[in-house]
């Protein structure tokens, strides 16, 4: 996959808000695992990144409109939580820099990029939500 430019997740529209809430499946990426006989809930580190995003994103619109709004100690965790992600995960792939505006730009667009299926991710933790849902209703 080439990543591109989207005209989804856009910063400061509706429209991006939504697009950024429709990331998560249901349940916000919670699995449950049934090896035992009170199944245990557990988070899919992607989807708790995913919505980490959101999270900034909200905040930088808060900080925008009252920049003496102080930051949420959600999204102080989820800054550093993210940051921690990224080091240890360490992309190594290399993106090309171009001179813009007397500055230094990089072109992460240049590069193709082996990727995981995410969407194999998300139709699995949607699939253990229904299947830990109906079971919940059941007991």
């Amino acid at each position: 996959m080439t990543p591109e430019e989207s005209v989804h997740y856009k910063l400061e529209t509706a429209a991006g808000a939504l697009a950024w809430k429709s990331m998560l499946p249901r349940g916000r990426g919670v699995i449950y695992l049934n090896d035992t006989d009170s199944p245990a809930p557990f988070r899919v580190a992607m989807f708790h990144q995913l919505e980490c995003l959101d999270v900034v994103r909200e905040e930088i619109l808060k900080r925008r409109d009252d920049p003496g709004v102080p930051a949420s100690g959600r999204a102080n965790f989820c800054l550093n939580y993210l940051r921690q992600s990224i080091l240890c995960h360490a992309d190594s792939h290399l993106e090309m820099v171009r001179s813009e505006y007397g500055g230094r730009a990089v072109l992460p667009y240049t590069v193709r990029t082996d990727c995981v299926d995410w969407e194999a991710v998300w139709r699995e933790a949607e699939r253990n939500y229904d299947a830990h849902s109906k079971e919940s209703r059941r007991g």
